[in-house]
Parts: C-alpha cells; structure tokens; sequence
C-alpha cells in the first residue's frame, strides 16, 4: 500500500517540476528591426582636382653687347648669361626655376643677347623686372625697371623688355577693330558692263566689171589704129 502512494508522489513532483521549467508563452509579438546591407564602396575612389593655374604670359628681354660702362660681361668677353627676377608687393621670384635671388646660380640663356621665358605666372597688378646676369661669384644687375599689366610694356633704359600676355593681345585687337571699321571706305557698286558690239563682217571687194565682146573687139581695133593716118593713105 505504501509502494503505490509513494510512486504517485514522485511522479506528482516531477509533472511539478516540469510545469516550473516550461518557458511562460507572451502573447505580444516580438519586434525585429530589420538592417540594410551595406552599401558596396566605390571601385573609382575621387581623387581630388587641383586648384586651376592662373594665366601665363612670355618674357623677352634682350641686352647689348656690352656692359653699360662698356666693359664685356665676363672676364672671357663673352656674351650675358640671362636670368631675370619679378618683384611684387616686396617679394621677389627668380626665374628659372622659380627661386629667389640668393638661390639663382643657373641662368635660362647661356652666353645670349636675347632671351625668352615661358610660363611666367601673370602678376596681379605693375611689376618690376630684373634682368640678371648670371655669373660664377656675384650676378650683375643689368637693369631694373617697371612693367606694366595693361600695356604690355616695360620701362628698361639699357635692356629691352617684351611682353606676351593673353588678355593685351585680345585687348588690342578689339581696340584696333573699331578703327578698322571707320577707316574702311564704303564699296562703290559696279556698274553694269556695256553691251559689247559685235564687229560687223567686213565686205568682199567687188570684182571688176567684164568688158562685153563688143568692147573687146573695138579695143582692139583702137590699139592697131593707133598712130594710123587714115586720112593720108585714103587719099
């Protein structure tokens, strides 16, 4: 009698115990939050652009044969060896090679009366220009003088000076285009060509007129009269 009572309360305990460790059910829905994928990189990554350069313009400058003083250039009597530095707003830049003048060793014409610089960077406003001459110890200061934007032009003494900017040339083109037009005559119209007359054929010459058989005949007779007395050998 004690066997079954006791089986049925262990097997009471365990319905027990198994009710306890059962997950309680919720009837609210459980969020989930849903996640985007990720968004694939760029295969071409951008590369940043550089800032766009300002206008360029061309330096020509030219020196004579000799020093100022009349000396030659170097102690070998050579020709300059030509550099030259632009001076804006207290600072100064060399060229070539964009330098200032104590770094200035090399220059862009070797043993030269004329020289050409490209790519110079527009100044925004009158410069000076240097023209340098270029030697081993100490360069020479050939001229110095002031230049202007809106001309184009230079005021050197000794060195001559040119230069080639983008918006002069297109300036001075436009100035002298008005000119042009005023000085330009109008065109008179051609007058209608006159009819040119056709030369008229000029006329055969007329044939002579034929002598009848009768007047022939009385030619003839006359030729061998003539010089006939008849009167003499009548009688």
């Amino acid at each position: 009698m004690r066997r079954p009572m006791f089986y049925a309360l262990c097997l009471l305990l365990t319905t027990l115990l198994t009710a306890c460790e059962a997950p309680k059910e919720t009837s609210e829905p459980i969020a989930v939050e849903a996640v985007e994928p990720d968004e694939p990189a760029d295969e071409k990554a951008e590369v940043p652009q550089a800032a766009p350069e300002g206008p360029k313009m061309v330096v020509e400058v030219g020196l004579p044969k000799l020093k100022e003083n009349g000396k030659h250039w170097d102690a070998m009597k050579g020709e300059p060896d030509i550099a030259i530095c632009v001076e804006l707003g207290g600072k100064e830049t060399c060229y070539p090679g964009e330098k200032t003048p104590a770094e200035l060793q090399e220059p862009k014409c070797k043993n030269a009366l004329s020289c050409a610089f490209t790519g110079i960077p527009v100044p925004s406003g009158d410069f000076v220009l240097t023209v340098i001459d270029v030697d081993a110890m100490d360069n020479d200061q050939a001229d110095s003088a002031l230049c202007s934007i809106s001309t184009g032009r230079c005021d050197h003494r000794f060195a001559t000076a040119k230069l080639r900017l983008p918006g002069v040339a297109l300036a001075a083109k436009a100035a002298q285009a008005p000119a042009a037009v005023a000085e330009a005559k109008p065109v008179e119209a051609q007058k209608p060509a006159e009819a040119v007359q056709a030369p008229e054929p000029e006329k055969a010459p007329e044939p002579p007129p034929q002598a009848s058989p009768f007047d022939t005949l009385l030619s003839r007779a006359n030729t061998s009269l003539d010089g006939y007395d008849i009167g003499d050998n009548y009688w």
